[in-house]
């Protein structure tokens, strides 16, 4: 039986209900994300949790819809976790970039739109009924190919080596060399391969070498906190090739190898480039003060988050290398915003300011001293 969650802004329950009930007599299993109204259900983590379960993705889009943050952590979740997704336009509004490729069912005659949907939904579920008949199929019938049998007569002869002529190879050192196929020329020849192999390697190496340097960041994230001069902190940006915009705007940013993973329930994403594991489920949606935020970290270690108990707040670097060039949907610098928006992050490194400390604005795409009395969003890292 094929899964469904339908994600839709709590103004448009209506019309998600009426979606389930078109579903749930094709004996399609159904899920809301509105339907339990408990915090622990509606949580980031459940709601990943049931996103990760269907096999298809219901988006609910209208005028509502498209302003809603908590729509958007569930649809960008969807996109991360590569479901089907199956945009129902109820209004005249346009889809994100980021869903540009998929097929949008347009809701102006209704009947005929339930329509659509269920032929959609049903072509899903004969695609993965399909997918497991050939994985069984590869499994359990293999049939081995036919084997030619051979002509019994030519095989019993052929073992009879009694019968096959002598050979005599005492002469065979005798035989004078072809024309034109001197010792010398041979020599050459060798000697010509052998140099055109070297060459063909170095040029390899040299190919890998210049793609290494141009395209890979470094490894060499400080994850120490410390105390940040405004000279340090440009050289560490300029040496890691980190988008600032006020000190490194010619840069494309960091170089980051995301990959999302789930570990005892708890989403979490690793950046292979960096080394680093980033908090992916259960991020703040409230600012927090830089006392606040240590509470915040200790309760996460304490609860041992993706069987982890080693989680802290990043250093600014290690912050920066998550700043991009350009915007994403939610208007901010980062292809990494768990669809929330977090305009601006904490991190452990203090300012050589007393009484300041350094955050990262992804708004404007820059790092900024605040006042240890701020606050701001918060995201927590380990070493991986």
């Amino acid at each position: 039986m094929i899964g469904v969650f339908i994600s839709h802004a709590e103004e448009d329950e209506a019309l998600a209900i009426e979606i389930a009930d078109c579903l749930t007599p094709l004996g399609i299993e159904v899920r809301l994300n509105h339907k339990d109204p408990s915090e622990e259900f509606r949580s980031p983590e459940r709601i990943v949790k049931s996103i990760n379960w269907a096999d298809a993705f219901i988006l609910v889009w209208t005028q509502t819809a498209s302003e809603s943050h908590e729509m958007m952590f569930e649809w960008t979740n969807a996109l991360n976790l590569r479901k089907p997704i199956i945009p129902c336009l109820f209004e005249d509004i346009e889809l994100p970039d980021s869903l540009s490729h998929t097929k949008p069912i347009i809701f102006q005659d209704r009947d005929a739109g339930f329509r659509v949907l269920e032929e959609r939904i049903i072509s899903i579920d004969d695609l993965q009924t399909s997918k497991a008949t050939r994985t069984r199929k590869s499994v359990f019938s293999y049939s081995a190919p036919p084997v030619e049998k051979e002509d019994s007569r030519d095989y019993e002869a052929a073992k009879d080596v009694s019968t096959q002529p002598s050979i005599d190879h005492s002469d065979w050192d005798l035989l004078p060399e072809r024309p034109g196929k001197s010792n010398k020329s041979k020599d050459w020849y060798k000697i010509g391969s052998l140099v055109a192999g070297a060459l063909v390697i170095l040029l390899l190496i040299v190919i890998i070498y210049i793609l290494l340097s141009n395209n890979q960041s470094p490894k060499t994230i400080p994850e120490t906190p410390g105390i940040l001069t405004e000279q340090t902190l440009t050289r560490e940006i300029l040496s890691n090739r980190i988008f600032d915009s006020k000190r490194n705007s010619e840069a494309s940013g960091y170089k980051n190898l995301f990959r999302m993973r789930i570990i005892q329930s708890d989403t979490i994403v690793v950046d292979d480039a960096s080394g680093l594991m980033w908090q992916y489920s259960g991020i703040s949606f409230e600012t927090m003060t830089l006392a606040e935020a240590r509470l915040y970290i200790q309760d996460l270690n304490e609860r041992g988050i993706a069987g982890f108990r080693d989680w802290r707040l990043p250093t600014l670097m290690e912050t920066m290398t998550l700043v991009e060039a350009t915007k994403n949907e939610l208007g901010i610098h980062s292809d990494f915003s768990s669809g929330v928006w977090q305009d601006k992050l904490l991190t452990s490194d203090k300012s050589s300011r007393s009484g300041f400390f350094w955050v990262a604005n992804f708004a404007e795409g820059y790092c900024e001293e605040l006042d240890e009395a701020g606050s701001a969003y918060v995201k927590a890292v380990r070493s991986n």
